[in-house]
């Protein structure tokens, strides 16, 4: 099956395979780059904890008895609607946007009126599109970091090798770690690290 580049991708195929020296590979190549580009995106998201690119999501948040809820991703781009959901996950109360104020760069919303979030378990459905527009270029530069050094390990598996030895120090391949140079680049990205 043909790997698909994620929507949402920080970079696009052709930049990360000119950036790897690879600019017109065979098409397993260009599927491999695929999912490497797909694994680095989650990982700069995981790490940076929000999303790069602009995109649609439906959280199940706790109530926190205040008139303020801050949101799991941000930027906001916009909010859709704000479900209070019963035990049974009915719907209690149904909110549109307009009940709110909306701060995009705090990634909060807050009642317009003297409601409460209702203290609780996951009783709130909140819709929202959260990213930017545009990635910024270190962010962008830190995943071609991070792709260069899969794709790197790519290549020696490719060749048979699973890990290298060199003055004593052995380097297993692993994609699910940022190399140091790219979490350096995104660290004052990051939400809640102390920049």
């Amino acid at each position: 099956m043909s790997e698909v580049l994620l929507g949402h991708a920080v970079v696009e195929e052709n930049l990360a395979l000119e950036y790897v020296q690879s600019p017109n590979p065979p098409e397993e190549r260009k599927e491999m780059m695929r999912l490497i580009i797909n694994a680095v995106t989650e990982q700069v998201e995981r790490y940076c904890r929000r999303p790069w690119r602009s995109r649609a999501f439906v959280d199940l948040q706790d109530g926190n008895g205040t008139v303020r809820m801050t949101l799991r991703r941000m930027p906001i781009v916009s909010l859709t609607s704000v479900l209070r959901l019963n035990r049974d996950g009915t719907t209690a109360a149904a909110y549109t946007a307009s009940d709110f104020v909306v701060s995009l760069e705090r990634g909060s919303i807050e009642f317009r009126s003297w409601n409460v979030f209702w203290r609780g378990f996951e009783n709130y459905q909140i819709s929202y599109t959260a990213g930017y527009a545009a990635i910024p270029d270190d962010v962008r530069m830190a995943a071609l970091i991070a792709i260069n050094d899969a794709w790197k390990d790519y290549e020696q598996q490719r060749d048979g090798l699973e890990s290298i030895s060199f003055e004593g120090e052995t380097k297993q391949f692993n994609r699910d770690v940022l190399p140091k140079k790219a979490r350096q680049r995104l660290d004052r990205y990051r939400l809640g690290a102390q920049v």
